[in-house]
């Protein structure tokens, strides 16, 4: 199941899930955030630029 080794990326606008990012063996599976995507006015760059966190353990 993907949920429990990969990274979800969701929109923030529409709570979309957008794509799923493969998670390190030591990572644990997060949610990601973008501002918008293409259902709500984004484009495909914006559905890539993921929005910064502090996420020590996390490297994309």
């Amino acid at each position: 199941m993907k949920l429990e080794d990969h990274h979800m990326v969701q929109c923030e606008t529409c709570q979309s899930i957008v794509n799923f990012i493969p998670a390190d063996i030591d990572e644990v599976p997060t949610v990601l955030s973008i501002a918008k995507c293409s259902k709500c006015s984004g484009t495909i760059e914006d559905e890539r630029r993921i929005l910064p966190y502090e996420f020590p353990d996390i490297l994309i």
